[in-house]
């Protein structure tokens, strides 16, 4: 789980569309709505620096019914961090600690992928 929330981070501070495709499972909800958010960041010049997760504790079970699936709750530390628009303007992100995350999770044949996301 904290390969996956290292490629999230890395995503967002690099505005990396390769990390996402690493990160999630191509066709997706998770794959749409941050290939969706990316393109927004990229258009509107925005910089995001200083974000990091750390995973605190995760527990995985097969999901019923789902070859290679598994759902995983998490607790997550989002660290503050801040964002710098085209103008130049910053906003700083507040530390988010102990965010409960249920991720569901898809087997590419090589490493596990995000298929899709919630706070619990």
């Amino acid at each position: 789980m904290q390969a996956l929330a290292d490629l999230r981070a890395q995503a967002w501070t690099d505005l990396d569309a390769r990390a996402l495709v690493r990160l999630n499972a191509g066709g997706s909800p998770a794959a749409d709505a941050d290939d969706a958010a990316l393109a927004r960041a990229r258009r509107d010049d925005l910089a995001y620096e200083g974000l990091r997760f750390t995973v605190r504790s995760a527990t995985a079970r097969a999901i019923d019914g789902a070859d290679r699936r598994v759902r995983v709750r998490a607790v997550l530390d989002a660290s503050e961090f801040t964002i710098t628009d085209a103008n130049g303007r910053t906003t700083t992100v507040p530390a988010a600690p102990h965010t409960q995350i249920v991720f569901d999770l898809a087997w590419s044949g090589s490493r596990w992928q995000v298929r899709d996301l919630r706070e619990a």
